[in-house]
């Protein structure tokens, strides 16, 4: 595959890493696939994970997103992410930014379901980022039956394809059974203060252009949904529906359209995979045109991230696969800095991500305890 010049995403099955009767060579087959598309592409579709996260589960969380965002403003403000601390609950439209503009779409967000870990009000020289493990705001059952559960149930479902597909990742950058790749897989490994992989989805909204949403505007004519950006952490697994408005930046410069395709996620690695891997495994920049359909875009990201203490280096080179220590980084063309959020521990990252897209909420609850709330010490 020439670097950089994709005009269209790769698929992937994982039917090489889920059925009993899969050989050796099929495994290997996979694996070279993989690190072919994560040196020139980084993003890809993936099928054929239903054993692990069911068509069914798929359908009824769309299904009752749809329901979520039919209900009157007033209905979804009852968990509107300002009355928590922890990053949780409703946006409203043009509410979040990316890229220093606000995004033309509303959404839940919603993180692994835990009880606060770190006390409150902040103790002093304490981690910011533990502030954000903690409970959910979701919509009670008396609103919508079955949405708490439905939400969990998919947010477990998805970890198990997302921890799938990581650890396939770490396999085509180091050896099985070594040092090196078990230190890999410690990163999601939950501990002793309470601390589990802080992976994150949202249920996200985007309106038709020229149609006023709330009494908050409409989204521009030509204009952007959500502006171009890497994403944060180590893997997101996206499921969206046939309206399509998703577009890649490929490694010359070119914006690349991701067609949906039914029952496929899009997969795509984040700067946190970029910095594991030395730079050989770039974080692909990515954004969302403006819908232009006549109907409603839902997507469901879900982002699959360490335990938020977690020390991030680049592997040390002599841990690589043989084959890689060849590749050196290469220039990558983008409306993103390289960088962008590497950080030493994982949560620095996260939290840094989070506040500057979420400034409301930083600043009621966390201005009046730091000089700084948007940068988190270790």
């Amino acid at each position: 595959m020439a670097f950089g010049s994709f005009t269209s995403l790769p698929i992937v099955s994982l039917a090489a890493l889920l059925s009993p009767t899969s050989t050796a060579e099929e495994r290997e087959a996979l694996r070279l696939q993989l690190t072919d598309i994560l040196l020139h592409v980084g993003f890809f579709y993936v099928k054929d994970f239903e054993s692990l996260l069911p068509r069914e589960l798929l359908d009824r969380l769309f299904d009752l997103t749809k329901q979520f965002f039919a209900l009157p403003l007033e209905h979804r403000r009852q968990i509107d992410k300002i009355n928590s601390r922890n990053f949780r609950g409703y946006s409203e439209f043009k509410e979040e930014i990316t890229a220093a503009a606000n995004d033309a779409r509303d959404q839940i967000d919603i993180g692994p379901e835990t009880e606060y870990v770190a006390p409150f009000p902040p103790e002093q020289g304490a981690p910011l980022y533990l502030q954000l493990y903690g409970p959910n705001q979701l919509p009670s059952d008396d609103l919508l039956p079955g949405f708490r559960k439905t939400v969990l149930e998919y947010h477990a479902h998805a970890t198990h394809v997302s921890d799938l597909i990581v650890n396939a990742i770490f396999d085509t950058l180091t050896l099985p059974n070594t040092a090196a790749n078990e230190g890999l897989r410690d990163l999601f490994r939950s501990n002793d203060a309470g601390e589990v992989p802080y992976s994150r989805m949202k249920l996200v909204r985007y309106p038709p252009t020229g149609i006023d949403v709330d009494g908050l505007g409409s989204a521009p004519l030509h204009g952007l949904g959500v502006g171009a950006h890497r994403d944060g952490g180590i893997l997101t697994l996206l499921a969206q529906d046939d309206t399509g408005g998703l577009q890649v930046q490929n490694w010359d410069g070119q914006w690349v359209p991701v067609k949906p395709l039914p029952y496929h996620f899009v997969v795509n690695v984040g700067q946190q995979i970029e910095l594991l891997s030395r730079g050989l495994y770039p974080a692909t920049t990515h954004r969302v045109l403006s819908n232009t359909s006549s109907l409603t875009r839902h997507s469901i990201p879900f982002f699959y991230n360490p335990i938020l203490s977690s020390k991030l280096s680049p592997i040390p080179e002599a841990d690589l696969r043989a084959e890689l220590r060849v590749h050196t980084k290469q220039s990558v063309t983008s409306e993103v800095p390289d960088g962008d959020l590497w950080r030493d521990v994982y949560g620095q990252a996260a939290w840094g991500g989070i506040a500057r897209s979420h400034k409301a909420v930083v600043e009621k609850h966390w201005r009046p305890y730091f000089e700084d709330p948007y940068v988190s010490a270790a």
